[in-house]
């Protein structure tokens, strides 16, 4: 530790007049013990800091190096939170924003470009679909769908049922659903895909369940692409 945070650290215990340990417990618990506290920090802190440096696009070299320096530690928080040495302000700027939304037991963090497909069901809901087409001849936004059953036990009724939502939310949805292949099977072998070459150029559709982070099951093999999170109250 150094002599000016050990001085900072001395001047906190003063005035809230506790032991060393209990405010380092405290800290510990919050940062690494707290995952959905952890989750809002991160996010606070890329905000701010994405704030931050659109605010230097608008003053002078002064204000400037002020704004720069408090970015900078807004960036080792987010280095300590997400143990990740690395990370640049770049990477923080150019990746998509995230939102929030109130699960029926927690809450789902997304991008903000991802297309809502029963927003007002959310609440009802605890499980989420995300709906990602692969093969796909043009970019194809990614979907989400709230319902209250885990995608792996989805009838064909309900995966028709939310492609028609996508194409009411994202009409040109429906080119992927008329070209769209589904894998056929040996069955003699239930390991063979008896049109393989054709799922290997054919728009493909995919609903994919997350596991939240606070699950007793989940592990980082379950992690989530895009920094999709769900947190359990």
């Amino acid at each position: 530790m150094t002599d000016e945070n050990f001085e900072a650290l001395d001047k906190f215990k003063e005035s809230r007049n506790m032991p060393y340990s209990i405010i380092i417990n405290r800290l510990l618990r919050i940062l690494c013990k707290s995952p959905d506290i952890k989750d809002e920090l991160i996010t606070i802190c890329k905000s701010r800091i994405r704030a931050l440096y659109a605010e230097m696009d608008q003053v002078g070299t002064f204000e400037c190096q002020k704004l720069y320096n408090k970015s900078a530690q807004y960036m080792e928080i987010l280095s300590f939170l997400t143990q990740n040495p690395q990370i640049t302000v770049s990477s923080i700027l150019d990746e998509a924003q995230m939102k929030k939304i109130r699960l029926v037991d927690g809450y789902l963090i997304y991008p903000e470009n991802f297309i809502l497909l029963n927003e007002s069901a959310a609440q009802t809901y605890r499980n989420v679909c995300i709906v990602e087409v692969r093969n796909a001849q043009f970019p194809v936004p990614h979907f989400i769908y709230f319902s209250g059953n885990n995608p792996s036990h989805y009838t064909d009724a309900d995966t028709t049922y939310i492609n028609q939502l996508c194409v009411q939310k994202w009409p040109r949805f429906q080119e992927i659903v008329n070209t769209a292949k589904y894998p056929i099977y040996d069955p003699d072998n239930p390991m063979r895909c008896l049109n393989d070459a054709e799922m290997r150029t054919a728009p493909q559709i995919g609903y994919f369940g997350i596991i939240a982070t606070n699950d007793p099951n989940y592990s980082d093999l379950y992690a989530a692409p895009y920094n999709i999170k769900i947190i359990r109250d």
